[in-house]
């Protein structure tokens, strides 16, 4: 059973990349550790939707950019 069965309810695709990382933990964990990023960009985009929050802008994602390449 997984962590995130809870998920198939509401968001199933987010449940099936869940699935998918914990699977993977362990024999894959380059795999696990990229689809578990993708969820937590999905669910955020999900949350920025439900609560009509604006995305980011393109100067925003650029500003952000820069602070990184520091």
């Amino acid at each position: 059973m997984s962590n995130f069965a809870f998920l198939k309810l509401y968001w199933a695709d987010f449940a099936k990349i869940m699935e998918f990382a914990e699977n993977y933990v362990y024999t894959d964990p380059s795999s696990s550790k990229n689809k578990s990023g993708l969820f937590v960009e999905l669910m955020v985009r999900e949350i920025l939707r439900i609560e009509k929050i604006a995305g980011l802008t393109q100067a925003d994602i650029a500003v952000t950019e820069d602070f990184y390449r520091l």
